[in-house]
């Protein structure tokens, strides 16, 4: 696990950029993501980690708002590791991987995580993705998900959950 020591903003912390855990088991993924990721203000990279026993770690030191993880990691299915990311924190998990069927990206929207992005798409739709999470709430619980997937739509690329924007 990479560690970056920085700004608070997890739930009942001084408020500050959104905090980033990232699991990927490729380095140049990592480097490139927190690379992507420190070109925005608002967002922070707290930890960057190459399996999911570091993955989890991280989430429980770190707290992190959004978790954006790779679930073809070498240690563990990734979809059992995002249910144990929600079990154990109040993390939004973003997939971010190569390519998944749609029954996979399916149980990993059913498993907890809020949306899916591809690494072939371009990095501005991950970072809108990661803001529109954030700023998001879900509309019904993880379990009850079945036909209830949004497509990826053209304002978002993204697969996702049906969301609503909270009220500020």
């Amino acid at each position: 696990m990479i560690e970056l020591g920085l700004a608070l903003g997890a739930q009942g912390q001084v408020p500050g950029p959104t905090r980033i855990v990232l699991v990927d088991d490729q380095c140049e993924v990592l480097r490139d993501l927190r690379e992507l990721i420190g070109r925005n203000s608002d967002l922070v990279v707290v930890a960057a980690c190459r399996c999911s026993d570091g993955g989890m770690a991280a989430v429980q030191q770190h707290r992190p708002a959004v978790v954006i993880l790779d679930v073809r990691l070498p240690d563990r299915d990734g979809i059992e590791l995002i249910r144990d990311l929600v079990a154990i924190s109040e993390a939004r998990v973003i997939v971010f991987t190569a390519a998944l069927p749609k029954a996979q990206i399916l149980r990993a929207l059913r498993s907890g995580a809020k949306a899916v992005v591809f690494k072939d798409q371009p990095a501005s739709m991950l970072i809108s993705c990661v803001r529109e999470v954030v700023a998001a709430e879900p509309c019904m619980g993880h379990n009850s998900v079945a036909g209830h997937i949004a497509p990826p739509s053209l304002e978002s690329g993204y697969y996702s959950m049906g969301w609503q924007r909270q009220r500020q």
